[in-house]
């Protein structure tokens, strides 16, 4: 029985392991490429013949390049809050305060 227990927790801590890395990953494409984005950004308008005084296409690449990463980026954090087990309502502290007042009212009664 013990044995299942072990293996229960080594798959469990590798799980996590295996999030933790999916969003470091996520992490390092996110960064890269908005750095890219940033520092290239004149090189890749004439690389694509765009005319950056064309107000409509100064209000796409506008919107790709802010909007994405801003959208991106609360993907990421949500990413984060997964792989790491952050829960700002519900997590595990919660649980066990709530837990030692529901005992300490049941014991005034």
């Amino acid at each position: 029985m013990k044995e299942i227990e072990e293996q229960k927790v080594f798959d469990e801590a590798k799980k996590r392991v295996e999030n933790e890395k999916g969003f470091h990953t996520h992490l390092i494409v996110y960064v890269l490429l908005n750095i890219v984005i940033i520092f290239f950004k004149h090189k890749i308008l004439i690389f694509i013949n765009a005319d950056p005084n064309d107000k409509d296409f100064f209000e796409f690449w506008w919107l790709g390049n802010v909007l994405t990463p801003i959208l991106w980026g609360i993907g990421l954090l949500f990413h984060w809050l997964w792989a790491f087990k952050k829960t700002f309502l519900f997590n595990d502290k919660w649980e066990k305060k709530k837990i030692e007042r529901l005992v300490e009212e049941d014991e005034e009664i």
